[in-house]
């Protein structure tokens, strides 16, 4: 089972939404946790960018790099479909 970090701009990102989609993120996260190749989610790799990825839940993205050597998962990054690419 991997571990997580969230970057700062990931932890107020989600200080901002509403316990239903902290529940629902929550859910992903143990999902991906367990298995972060796993196909029951939204993810997709970031090209140019090696062991990260996307994982969309709903109308947000939050990107994330996988550091299997350490068995950490670290988010970097999380926002509407609009903002988080740039």
């Amino acid at each position: 089972m991997h571990n997580y970090i969230f970057h700062d701009q990931v932890q107020k990102f989600l200080k901002k939404q509403n316990r239903e989609f902290l529940i629902n993120f929550q859910d992903k996260l143990t999902i991906l946790c367990r298995n972060p190749m796993t196909r029951t989610l939204d993810i997709k790799p970031l090209i140019g960018l090696k062991a990260c990825y996307r994982l969309r839940i709903g109308k947000y993205r939050f990107l994330y790099e996988i550091r299997p050597a350490e068995a950490m998962i670290i988010f970097f990054k999380a926002g509407a479909r609009g903002d988080i690419y740039k």
